[in-house]
C-alpha cells in the first residue's frame, strides 16, 4: 500500500466518523524529509491532532 493510499483511508475514516467535537481534518506535507505528510485533525477547542506517516 501506498503512503498516500494510507493517508486517503484516515482521513476519509476521520470525516466519515462524524464526531461533533472534530471541526477540520486535512492533509499536510508531501512527504519529503523536511515535511512528512500527514493528517491535521482540529477540534471544537481550536487544539490539532497530528497522524504524520514516515518512509
Amino acid at each position: 500500500m501506498e503512503l498516500t493510499e494510507v493517508l486517503d483511508v484516515f482521513e476519509r475514516l476521520f470525516v466519515a466518523a462524524g464526531h461533533p467535537d472534530i471541526t477540520e481534518v486535512r492533509r499536510y506535507g508531501q512527504g519529503t524529509d523536511q515535511s512528512p505528510a500527514g493528517i491535521d485533525v482540529k477540534d471544537q477547542r481550536d487544539a490539532h491532532m497530528f497522524l504524520w506517516v514516515a518512509n
